[in-house]
């Protein structure tokens, strides 16, 4: 198994939500292109998301797993609240390390970072810092609705929409209204490009991981594919039928072209939530 393989596994389970499995195949009216001239700036004063699912304090501890396999674990965390760009945000932190076993392998050490707005529950930056394996790639936006421009060291891009990072994507959604049989639709940024993002609402089910019993609603994020590799089903996602939205399983079936490799879960092992 290649070690492009297994970075994308790691990738796609880690929301950055959920991180960097947020993308969908089509990118959006206005966005992306090296134009970064606009006179009128993004009106942010009015957008107000009422909050009930988060607050500052929350920890999510997550089993990442591979069948019978224990590959990692991964926290999200609710750290503190900042001011930036004279705003108040949530600094919210998504860790993941690799375990012990699979660190011989292949180890990870993986930490992103998003600034949420609080009243309106968007992206204003996003900072990854991804080592996996050979792969390391540190790496930053900040997402700039006064001038109309996200940009990093050496990336600038023309920014039209109110958008969503791969970790404030997953925050947003737990706002959200989850009628069964309908839609939420994300307009995302990761990586300099800009995708519009569907979350499909499936079904309620009651489901058991190690952190306990819950009432779930299970919403599936639709997916572009990645290269050679594909995810037959996406990626389903189980939150907590309540205000709180919690996470508590994220699944995807992986696939090597035709041939099928099994499950990757996060599994809830332990949380904080403050109610």
């Amino acid at each position: 198994m290649n070690t492009g393989y297994i970075r994308i596994t790691f990738i796609l389970i880690l929301l950055y939500l959920i991180m960097s499995f947020f993308e969908k195949s089509h990118t959006f009216a206005g966005s992306g292109g090296n134009d970064t001239t606009n006179s009128v700036s993004i009106d942010i004063t009015n957008v107000k998301i009422e909050n009930k699912a988060f607050k500052v304090g929350e920890k999510l501890t997550f089993s990442i797993d591979y069948g019978p396999i224990q590959a990692g674990i991964a926290t999200i965390s609710v750290v503190d609240k900042i001011n930036f760009k004279e705003r108040e945000c949530y600094r919210i932190v998504s860790e993941a390390f690799s375990s012990k076993p699979f660190s011989i392998i292949f180890k990870v050490e993986d930490k992103v970072e998003s600034i949420i707005d609080a009243q309106g529950i968007f992206s204003w930056k996003i900072d990854k810092h991804i080592h996996e394996g050979q792969y390391h790639s540190d790496k930053y936006y900040i997402l700039d609705y006064f001038n109309n421009i996200a940009y990093s060291v050496d990336d600038t891009v023309k920014l039209s929409l109110i958008v969503q990072d791969a970790l404030s994507s997953l925050f947003y959604l737990r706002t959200q209204k989850l009628e069964v049989g309908k839609s939420v639709i994300i307009q995302h940024f990761d990586n300099g490009k800009f995708y519009e993002l569907e979350v499909k609402i499936l079904k309620k089910e009651k489901i058991k991981v190690k952190a306990g019993i819950f009432d779930t609603i299970l919403v599936e994020p639709l997916m572009t594919s990645m290269g050679v590799f594909r995810h037959g089903g996406g990626i389903k996602v189980w939150v907590t039928n309540d205000d709180k939205r919690m996470p508590v399983k994220m699944s995807t079936k992986i696939y090597l072209g035709p041939i099928g490799l099994g499950s990757i879960n996060a599994n809830l092992i332990e949380y904080k939530r403050i109610d």
